[in-house]
């Protein structure tokens, strides 16, 4: 894969940028929410908020499998009309599990996983097309801070509209957002699939495996393949277990452990800019993830030391330093695989690498409570996630390119 294609120039990819990174937060909204109402809904949703991350995993399974077809899919509706889709499955989805039951929930979370999966493949075809290589780092990261942007929404839900108007109508009212987004986004089609669908309608759908392939035979995105595993095992140990750690094992109170855990949170939503920008003008995006690494692989290496005895400032600096870097790291990572790949094969290929990202969102959580349920610690589960860290991030290091 080389860079064959003219890359556009000055600022047309501001407007898609920002469209895109509403409809990420929105869509991350969709599949985060009903983690966040669980406790409020969890008798009406037919199971235990603490049962809600079998939910969590059939939704990201869907994703998962669903981002290998996202170059097919795109090849025939456009990329455009691919983030439509994603939308209206998002609002379906959510409106689905108002019904209430566990067929309800589970159904909705199978319909908000197919809608996640392709979304982002779509979107990087996209600002791949309209943004030029001085911005591609900014722009993709910018673009990612939809996913903790989502978030933050979920949370404002459960504070904001849930008392007021129940669960059921706070999630009508996120789905209906979503058909007005898709609405709004074909106003875009026209500049921005203009004989995209046509040139790819005939595009076979092949092997289900044939991007995953694609992107594991080329040197540089096979490389951010690995070290994609590696980084979202310890973004999903810090979101995941990261209370559970502080509040269980060593012994901080509720509002200690979600005040930390917070700011963590809000790291990451300032840290994914602020590293786009780095890697876009400051240090080269391989170097720069492999720094992430490394502070990844020290943050979790002071998490598997500390005590109770530990101070709880310290706490802070390192959830801040794991929150900037395993939450930030996200749009470089997309940046340099897109950079890898010709233009009009990003969305193709991109579902592959994506394939490989969901699997780590799978397996990760999987992996930790694992170590936990054969007698380990919180800190030899964190102990062991950093040296992938640690390895990951030299290697980048060492790099030549």
């Amino acid at each position: 894969m080389t860079e064959t294609d003219s890359r556009p120039q000055g600022y047309r990819f501001v407007i898609p940028m920002t469209a895109l990174l509403c409809v990420q937060g929105l869509l991350s909204l969709c599949v985060l929410v009903v983690p966040v109402i669980a406790p409020i809904a969890g008798a009406e949703l037919g199971v235990e908020a603490k049962s809600i991350g079998v939910f969590t995993g059939v939704m990201f399974s869907a994703s998962m499998f669903c981002s290998l077809m996202s170059g097919a899919v795109i090849g025939r509706f456009g990329a455009v009309g691919v983030v439509q889709l994603c939308l209206l499955l998002g609002a379906i989805g959510i409106a689905m599990i108002t019904l209430s039951g566990v067929a309800a929930l589970f159904v909705g979370g199978l319909l908000l996983g197919i809608g996640y999966g392709p979304n982002s493949a779509a979107s990087s075809e996209i600002l791949a097309r309209y943004t030029p290589d001085r911005f591609r780092n900014v722009a993709f990261s910018l673009k990612q801070s939809g996913m903790p942007l989502g978030s933050v929404l979920a949370g404002g839900v459960v504070i904001v509209l849930v008392e007021p108007f129940g669960w059921q109508a706070s999630l009508l009212g996120i789905g209906a957002v979503g058909l007005v987004g898709m609405v709004l986004m074909q106003g875009m089609k026209r500049n921005w699939d203009s004989g995209r669908a046509e040139k790819g309608r005939g595009r076979p759908l092949g092997s289900p495996l044939a991007p995953l392939r694609a992107v594991l035979s080329e040197r540089r995105t096979r490389r951010m393949c690995i070290a994609s595993l590696s980084f979202i095992y310890i973004q999903f140990a810090l979101s995941t277990f990261l209370v559970a750690y502080l509040y269980q094992e060593i012994g901080l109170s509720s509002a200690q452990a979600a005040g930390i855990y917070a700011a963590a949170h809000m790291a990451g939503v300032v840290a994914r800019p602020a590293l786009g920008a780095i890697a876009d003008g400051i240090i080269p995006p391989v170097k720069l993830l492999g720094i992430a690494g490394l502070l990844m692989c020290g943050g979790c290496i002071a998490l598997s030391l500390f005590t109770k005895d530990t101070p709880v400032a310290a706490f802070y600096v390192v959830a801040l330093l794991l929150g900037s870097t395993a939450s930030g790291w996200n749009g470089v990572g997309m940046a340099e695989v897109s950079r890898a790949i010709p233009a009009d094969q990003v969305g193709y290929i991109m579902g592959g690498y994506l394939f490989v990202c969901f699997t780590a969102v799978v397996t990760g959580p999987l992996v930790f409570s694992g170590i936990l349920a054969l007698g380990g610690s919180y800190q030899l589960a964190y102990g062991l996630f950093a040296i992938g860290a640690g390895v990951t991030g030299m290697t980048q290091l060492l790099q030549r390119d």
